[in-house]
């Protein structure tokens, strides 16, 4: 039994209390969670996500979306050009001709309709699993970074 004035070894201390690992694995886990849930909907959860913003916010330009979703602009663009071909958003260009504006279509609004049950049963479940006092410090510390984050 090591002595109460040990170190742990670096790997242990590492995989015992990495919060960046812990909320990686923690991300893993309750987002194909919500992806299985989805599935019959043919959506994954980050696109109902993006979807759902661009609804709530559009039309919307690119980058104010991969702002607020803290998206890669990469990533972004790959899942708008999937949505763009399954017909649920329109690119278009902006007034000014160097920007682009995202909207919606009738079709996309049509599959967050479609993917509203499934998404209730799976946030349902996420917070079984996380318990009460979990889902909401999950809500906290995300308004908490978001907060700091956009005083930075």
């Amino acid at each position: 039994m090591p002595r109460f004035d040990e170190q742990p070894e670096p790997a242990a201390e590492i995989m015992g209390a990495c919060l960046a690992g812990r909320t990686r694995l923690l991300s893993r886990a309750i987002t194909g969670l919500y992806d299985e849930a989805l599935r019959d909907a043919n959506i994954t959860a980050a696109q109902l996500t993006t979807l759902s913003f661009i609804h709530e916010l559009g039309p919307i330009a690119p980058g104010e979306i991969a702002k607020e979703l803290v998206l890669e602009k990469s990533t972004l663009s790959r899942n708008l050009g999937r949505m763009e071909r399954n017909g649920w958003v329109t690119i278009a260009q902006g007034e000014a001709g160097h920007t682009q504006i995202i909207r919606v279509t009738r079709k996309g609004q049509a599959v967050i309709a479609k993917a509203l049950p499934k998404w209730r049963a799976a946030q349902e479940r996420a917070q079984e699993l996380l318990g009460s006092g979990g889902a909401e410090a999950v809500i906290r510390a995300f308004n908490s970074v978001r907060a700091r984050s956009a005083h930075a």
